[in-house]
């Protein structure tokens, strides 16, 4: 899962999650989409074809946060997983 395709930019509120972006991935025959939450800034745009370690934007504390940070999610099949399943400890080339 290296690289992929940003299939949305949400310049508001998305359930709480603020600014974000989602990114969909192929993965050995699954399909993966990973959400990018809370930021302040948006370096990529929909349609956008990416690769791994391109940055998506700046860190922020957009919408429903206490303070700066990302909210990561991990999807794979629709289905939410725990990331550590997936990423484990070896996050290199993910983006």
């Amino acid at each position: 899962m290296y690289g992929g395709v940003v299939i949305s930019t949400q310049p508001s509120d998305l359930g709480g999650c603020g600014l974000s972006v989602e990114v969909a991935h192929e993965f050995h025959g699954h399909s993966i989409v990973t959400r990018y939450c809370h930021l302040d800034t948006l370096a990529v745009q929909p349609g956008q074809q990416l690769s791994g370690g391109e940055t998506l934007g700046t860190l922020g504390s957009s919408c429903v946060s206490t303070g700066p940070h990302l909210h990561f999610e991990l999807m794979v099949d629709g289905t939410h997983v725990d990331p550590q399943d997936w990423l484990g400890n070896n996050t290199k080339g993910w983006l």
